[in-house]
């Protein structure tokens, strides 16, 4: 358990975790397109044969598929500044307002917010009370865990809905009040989780994808760790 907290991206080295993260996810990606490449070749199949072409050439080229015209960069604004994109009204708004105002109303969708910092420093707390407010305001939300279990994090939930302290609930030594205000707030959980221990980081995405949620958790996100990628505590 010890051993885990070396895979922490620190403040000094993140930086540098998250471009070879992206340098592996995108040689995963070639990898991806050159299979598909070669199953068209063995059942003859041209149609495949392109897809895997298209897939092959976003894995190489990249970000430079962003690239607008004048006449496309006018277009994708109108679009936007019409409505039918991203708009305050979509938005998922943080509990605390001046950040929320920071980021223009709160996270659009389609967006996506990384929160690092040193252990048992308040992240998941944070974000946990970011799911509250959301699910609060109609958004339909989910909560990814690949460290904690669902009791242990539920208690976390409970203690901070009900004002039944985590360690209280732990020891089962709760006042017959504190176990009507528990039983109460069980009724109405406003979203659910899934314990993704065994989860790699595209399993969430496409679960996240078909369940169609406003708003995902993913906790802790550096529990990920393809073997290709081990080795990042030794960074500078």
């Amino acid at each position: 358990v010890d051993s885990l907290a070396a895979y922490v991206p620190s403040a000094g080295n993140y930086s540098a975790y998250a471009d070879r993260v992206i340098t592996l996810a995108r040689w995963r990606d070639r990898q991806a397109a050159l299979h598909l490449q070669q199953i068209a070749v063995a059942k003859r199949d041209e149609m495949g044969w392109s897809r895997a072409g298209a897939e092959l050439e976003s894995a190489v080229v990249g970000t430079r598929t962003d690239s607008y015209s004048g006449e496309q960069w006018g277009s994708l604004l109108w679009d936007h500044f019409a409505g039918s994109g991203a708009s305050v009204e979509h938005a998922i708004p943080m509990p605390f307002p001046k950040l929320t105002y920071a980021l223009g109303g709160g996270m659009q969708p389609g967006e996506g917010c990384a929160v690092s910092g040193p252990t048992s420093m308040g992240k998941s707390v944070w974000v946990d009370q970011w799911l509250d407010h959301a699910a609060d305001r109609g958004k339909r939300c989910h909560l990814y865990m690949t460290e904690m279990t669902a009791v242990a994090r539920g208690m976390r939930y409970l203690a901070r809905r009900t004002g039944v302290p985590f360690m209280v609930q732990r020891r089962g030594a709760m006042s017959e009040a504190q176990r009507k205000l528990i039983l109460a707030e069980l009724d109405k959980i406003p979203y659910g989780c899934s314990v993704a221990a065994d989860w790699n980081i595209d399993d969430i995405v496409n679960d996240a994808l078909r369940s169609r949620w406003d708003f995902v958790v993913v906790d802790l996100l550096h529990g990920f760790h393809y073997d290709d990628e081990r080795g990042l505590d030794k960074l500078s």
